[in-house]
């Protein structure tokens, strides 16, 4: 859709989209083998960052900036 809006005037039009897209996981530049490496990493370092970050017992008080009224 995105490719679509940029080649024409105006918006996407999804009739325009060939169907065969839907079936396919990445897009057409994006090697599978890399992406699942990718994603991979991506999910362990977050795992391991949330891991490492300090732990609370409950949520910190709103700052008043954040209190509505």
């Amino acid at each position: 859709m995105f490719v679509d809006a940029l080649k024409h005037r105006g918006p996407a039009v999804a009739a325009r989209i060939d169907r065969a897209v839907c079936s396919q996981v990445f897009a057409p530049p994006i090697d599978p083998a890399m992406a699942t490496v990718a994603i991979t990493t991506t999910y362990a370092n977050g795992f391991a960052t949330s891991n490492a970050a300090p732990k609370t017992r409950r949520e910190p008080p709103l700052r008043p900036l954040a209190r509505h009224g």
